[in-house]
């Protein structure tokens, strides 16, 4: 059985870049996997955030290390960081959203116009949570 993936001899320098590569990307990893629990516990929409910035700067910085990474798992690793981008940037829209009716619902001065804003503040809420299921998903 002869295999299909070719193995790739890198010379002292870019054997030295790759484990350097490694390390930056080793980084980038434990700062997502820091705000995996707070997004999964929907503690606070800050974590959401935070993970959008972690997956912003570790999808930044991944093509500059492509040439240490096998071809295969470079595609899996893009087309599941996007996908994840993808869901939480949704989920963070829709925070930014209830935060914003939230704050307008407490100004009111019509009482006459509470009930809709209060029933845009749900509907906003129950996407949420129906948004909820891809983040944890991806």
């Amino acid at each position: 059985m002869k295999r299909k993936d070719k193995v790739r001899l890198f010379s002292q320098e870019e054997a030295a870049f790759c484990c350097w590569g490694a390390t930056v990307l080793r980084k980038h990893v434990r700062n997502l996997a820091r705000e995996i629990l707070g997004v999964r516990h929907n503690d606070d929409p800050e974590c959401i955030h935070r993970m959008r910035v972690a997956l912003r700067r570790f999808r930044s910085v991944l093509p500059l290390f492509a040439r240490c990474l096998p071809r295969k798992q470079r595609r899996r690793w893009k087309k599941a960081l996007r996908q994840t981008a993808g869901a939480l940037g949704a989920i963070r829209d829709t925070d930014v959203q209830i935060a914003f009716v939230r704050t307008s619902l407490h100004a009111l001065e019509d009482e006459r116009d509470r009930p809709g804003v209060a029933r845009l503040l749900l509907r906003l809420q129950q996407r949420h949570q129906h948004l909820r299921k891809p983040v944890l998903a991806a």
